[in-house]
């Protein structure tokens, strides 16, 4: 599939350095250096999802500021080296051998569990089959812990359990592979609190960094779990667990690394809904590999991806979800009981006179069933995509927002047994390349503005659906789907705006779905609409109105509807019998010239074509078949070549 143009959005950030910790040749930070002045902590910052209030909101919401904890981004301090010679270093050396282990000052050995009570850094070596390490401070001070080529297996808790600390680091030695995992037969050390949960747990902040490799394997429950803040630096991770991967209650950042997630739980995740400005995931670079039974990766207040290579596979793909089998109503393309669409008033003139169609129907959309959640990219929030290579295969949306989302930069390519993009709210298209191979609808909210992505949606029902709820093909109670509210009237909320950008949609319902109005004043529209007589290339319940930009929409002309020309373009609305797919279509002005020429993707009976080339109350015919020689082919729009051979439908005079 040929993209015919990109778009490139520049978005002014506000980042501040994050200062990285290193290990291996490099230098450590000494964590003890830094608790005796607060002063000395790295302020950092990256993109705010967390909208303003009032009227500043709409004007606000894109370009605001959001902080990352200063304590969780980095740590300052002096530089202790690190080399092949341990005993020089200035660091505390534990090594576990079996069932003992040796330790240096600040720590203390009970048989194979090892507690560290002073500030400073550990360096940690060995193997065990039962071990654990415990961080547990007197006071609010700082910990790093240098993993050397360790393999440590606890059957009865955490295999690191940090209790108490103000900051601790986790630095992977470069070189170095390393193993924890616990048992399935784990026990809570504070049954009330139910903690700890993970292989690696942390009452307070965590950092990981390093060179190094690190293999979790969590038969309990969590993989890497902090209650504050977490953020991962760099460090080749891998971790499989029977719950969550990797889970930050009051955050999660990732700047770097190479992350490998199979968890039956979510992949990644963040919690906090009590504190402002906590539960929010932000993902600024690194390689991140995700497979969960459940939600990929989760920001309960907000989701910010601004870098890096996600690849996110949720509730074992696509190919899994919403089965004919399940929903019991065949085909998601085809209609099903209940439900309902709008139609205003207005018609198509032309061969074969295409009228309109009043509204009719309507029900509240159903709720979504108890199914787990496994959206790959999901928050209660606001989601923000701002840049990185972004792969996606989810048996459920492939990206949700209970509230707005907004896609600024980067490239996605996503493949859903659901909804493609969704916000229950309002959905901006700014920039990027979004390619959705496979959806139930593709793009969907109560607003859409499309104002310059690039973007190529495939459906089995609708295309865009602004404000929609669960409408005809979507009830029946088809597994998965989400509880949307129609439209109840409101003039303000069922609209989709184009003003720039790029679309190319293959719906088998409708292409375009407003249960309000269309406005398009820039940008290019292509639409290969639905075959049954039940939806229409467009369908909205008021107006489309063109006053810019190029729209065209072929499919099924039983519920057709046209476009309202408001500025400088014409409009060419015309049905005819029935046509096959790849069989070209085309209008020419009276000089014969071949004003548009397409190839269809699917079967046809309506052509919709709204454009600067056409003029208002000028005369054009409609042609079809024959065969095209030369030139080229930009998602079926031909160009440069020959036509000849076509068949004249009729003549009529654009609007």
């Amino acid at each position: 599939m040929n993209i015919r143009s990109k778009f490139k959005i520049t978005l002014a950030l506000v980042l501040s350095a994050i200062l990285l910790c290193s290990c291996g040749e490099g230098s450590l930070t000494d964590p003890a250096a830094q608790d005796e002045s607060s002063d000395n902590t790295a302020k950092t910052g990256v993109l705010d999802l967390f909208p303003p209030t009032d009227t500043e909101e709409d004007e606000c919401e894109e370009s605001a500021i959001l902080s990352i904890d200063a304590e969780s981004a980095a740590l300052l301090g002096r530089d202790v080296k690190i080399r092949d010679e341990w005993d020089k270093v200035s660091g505390v050396e534990i090594v576990f051998d079996g069932s003992k282990a040796s330790v240096g000052s600040g720590a203390r050995a009970e048989g194979s569990t090892v507690t560290i009570t002073e500030k400073g850094t550990y360096i940690i070596s060995g193997s065990s089959d039962d071990g654990q390490i415990v961080v547990d401070l007197a006071e609010d001070k700082n910990v790093m812990l240098v993993l050397n080529g360790l393999d440590l297996t606890s059957q009865t808790s955490a295999p690191i359990y940090i209790k108490s600390a103000k900051n601790t680091t986790i630095c992977i030695a470069e070189g170095s592979e390393n193993r924890l995992a616990d048992s399935e037969n784990m026990t809570y050390s504070d049954a009330e609190a139910e903690e700890p949960s993970a292989t690696i747990f942390s009452k307070d902040d965590l950092i990981i960094n390093g060179s190094g490799s690190l293999r979790v394997e969590a038969s309990f429950n969590n993989g890497i779990q902090s209650k504050d803040d977490l953020h991962v630096q760099n460090g080749r991770i891998s971790v499989t667990a029977l719950g969550d991967g990797i889970k930050g209650r009051d955050s999660v950042v990732i700047t770097g690394g190479d992350l490998a997630i199979n968890a039956q739980g979510d992949g990644m995740q963040s919690t906090n809904t009590e504190a402002e400005g906590r539960g929010y995931v932000a993902i600024i670079g690194g390689n991140i590999t995700i497979n969960a039974e459940c939600d990929g990766i989760q920001g309960e207040t907000a989701l910010n991806v601004l870098g890096g290579s996600l690849d996110v596979t949720t509730g074992g793909g696509a190919g899994v979800a919403s089965t004919v089998e399940e929903s019991g109503w065949g085909d998601w393309g085809m209609s099903g009981p209940g439900g309902g669409r709008g139609h205003g008033p207005g018609g198509m003139g032309g061969p074969g006179g295409m009228g309109g169609m009043d509204p009719f129907g309507g029900t509240e959309a159903e709720g979504e069933d108890d199914t787990p959640s496994a959206k790959a990219l999901k928050s209660s929030g606001i989601i923000h995509i701002g840049g990185g290579e972004i792969n996606i295969d989810s048996s459920d949306d492939s990206i949700h927002s209970n509230y707005r989302a907004t896609i600024s930069g980067g490239s996605i390519t996503a493949r859903s047994g659901d909804d493609g993009i969704h916000a229950d709210d309002t959905l901006t298209l700014s920039g990027g390349n979004i390619t959705i191979t496979q959806s139930y609808e593709g793009i969907e909210a109560q607003i859409i503005r499309h104002t310059g992505s690039t973007v190529y949606v495939t459906a089995s029902d609708d295309g865009y659906n602004a404000n929609g709820g669960n409408d005809m093909s979507a009830m029946g109670g088809r597994p998965g789907q989400n509880g949307f509210a129609q439209n109840s009237g409101d003039p303000d909320v069922g609209n989709i705006e184009f003003g720039g950008g790029y679309v190319w949609v293959n719906a088998s319902g409708d292409g375009i779905d407003a249960n309000g109005s269309v406005v398009m004043t820039a940008g290019t529209v292509i639409v290969n609409g639905p075959t049954n007589g039940g939806n229409g290339p467009l369908d909205y319940q008021y107006s489309f109105t063109a006053s810019g930009g190029t729209l065209l929409a072929v499919g099924s002309s039983g519920m057709a509807q046209s476009v309202a020309n408001e500025g400088q373009v014409g409009v060419v609305a015309a049905s005819m019998g029935n046509l096959g797919a790849g069989e070209l279509i085309g209008i020419l002005d009276t000089e014969g010239n071949a004003v548009l020429t397409f190839r269809p993707e699917k079967s046809y009976s309506c052509i919709v074509y709204a454009s600067g080339e056409l003029t208002s109350g000028a005369a054009y015919t409609v042609c079809a078949g024959g065969e095209y020689i030369g030139g080229s082919d930009a998602d079926g729009i031909l160009s440069g070549g020959t036509w000849s051979g076509y068949t004249t439908l009729g003549t009529l005079d654009a609007q």
